[in-house]
């Protein structure tokens, strides 16, 4: 069978990889690229990401980068039309003309087999056309993410317009589940929720999010690190308010007991209430840093302390194949198949979650275990290459085929050069 034209459209530029988002749709496109003619249309969060277009073009059949204009005027019209038609602030929030435009043009110029998309936020693209069977890849249940939000947001704001879209966000993944003829989970936590929302009991597969183990070496801790690291978008809601319930409800208990314990924040756009941390003793927040290691080399302990969200938390992947030993919420750790005590600690009350990180800090020997079997269940369980293969199933059953069969390019020579370094942040 010849191979499939692929229209892959993204709410994020897949490239660098410094967020989840990033890392899902990145390695997937790597995976179906070496086996498909993919044209990739996305989103530019940052004007910096151009200068990866020509790594893109690469492996893919052509890369479409569109601009989305950011300013307090649009956050207006946007919550204005939701207000209007009833759809969620955060679909209106991501509806450009300029993508729109684009990808009815593509359309009509090539015969896709398959529209593929990559998140809910850019869904309304696809369900624009008729005629092209079209999956989707739902990093999350949005509407969990919103509810958190509505919940124990510190801004009223955010409380209020999160209590307004969280159920009709829940409607709108319901919709776009019904509409779309396959619908791919990343946890089946999700799964579940995903179909709640579509109430047509429909097949849902879930294909976890993967890490690259050849291109994320193992980190070579310093013996004297002392640093408790907390890593990610410091601006996502669930991030924030695990930040700051962190810094404040259990780092001072753990300075108590290991008084020369440090706090790292690592990552880009950190909201207001993160930035603030930084002035308290003991606590240090970078922004964004283009080169983790030497903060890595520096981390005794990866801290994740999420109440709230949905999807699965990409940095606990990378602090598996990075080998940091690691104490984590339950929620933090959802969809990854960890057993505690041997890949991971968990803990939920601070002062449980506390004990958990003296344990780290003053056992070596337990801080290396949890390094070593870490480590192993990435490369085993959490492997691009070892996961990705389920996606060629998702394309059969929507196609109707009982096989695909790979892109005559080799895999390897269709990814030869594009190995990533370790992730930034």
């Amino acid at each position: 069978m010849r191979p499939l034209r692929v229209l892959f459209i993204a709410q994020v530029f897949p490239y660098p990889l410094d967020s989840g988002p990033k890392i899902r749709a990145y390695y997937v496109l790597r995976y179906l690229a070496a086996r498909h003619r993919v044209t990739l249309v996305a989103f530019l969060t940052h004007p910096r990401e151009r200068r990866y277009v020509d790594h893109l073009a690469s492996f893919c059949e052509a890369v479409h980068p569109v601009e989305r204009p950011r300013s307090l005027w649009r956050e207006g019209l946007a919550l204005a039309r939701s207000l209007l038609t009833g759809r969620p602030f955060m679909i209106e929030r991501h509806f450009d003309r300029g993508m729109a435009r684009l990808v009815e043009d593509l359309v009509a110029e090539e015969r896709f087999d398959l529209i593929h998309v990559d998140q809910v936020k850019v869904a309304q693209y696809g369900l624009r056309i008729e005629g092209v069977p079209r999956v989707i890849d739902k990093h999350n249940a949005y509407a969990l993410v919103l509810k958190g939000v509505a919940e124990s947001d510190p801004s009223p704001l955010r409380r209020l317009v999160a209590r307004m879209d969280w159920r009709r966000m829940a409607r709108y993944e319901g919709t776009v589940c019904r509409a779309f003829d396959g619908v791919v989970a990343v946890t089946a936590a999700d799964r579940d929720t995903l179909r709640r929302f579509s109430g047509d009991g429909r097949s849902i597969p879930v294909i976890p999010i993967a890490t690259d183990c050849e291109a994320v070496r193992p980190v070579r801790r310093r013996a004297d690190a002392r640093d408790v690291l907390i890593l990610g978008s410091l601006f996502y809601p669930p991030n924030v308010d695990g930040a700051v319930w962190f810094a404040r409800e259990i780092f001072p208990r753990i300075r108590a007991e290991v008084p020369d314990a440090r706090l790292l924040l690592v990552g880009g756009r950190p909201a207001p209430e993160v930035v603030a941390l930084g002035r308290e003793d003991g606590v240090e927040v970078t922004g964004y840093v283009k080169d983790l290691r030497p903060y890595l080399e520096r981390t005794a302990v990866m801290a994740v302390p999420l109440r709230f969200g949905s999807g699965m938390r990409v940095k606990i992947l990378d602090g598996l194949a990075w080998g940091l030993p690691m104490v984590s919420t339950s929620v933090g750790c959802e969809g990854i198949d960890v057993t505690p005590e041997r890949d991971i600690l968990l803990a939920d009350a601070p002062e449980t979650f506390a004990a958990q990180v003296v344990r780290v800090l003053r056992d070596r020997r337990l801080a290396d275990s949890l390094s070593t079997n870490g480590r192993r269940l990435a490369e085993q369980r959490y492997d691009w290459r070892v996961l990705y293969p389920r996606w060629d199933q998702v394309y059969a059953s929507v196609l109707g085929y009982s096989g695909l069969t790979q892109h005559p390019r080799d895999a390897e020579e269709a990814v030869e050069n594009s190995v990533p370094s370790a992730s930034p942040w």
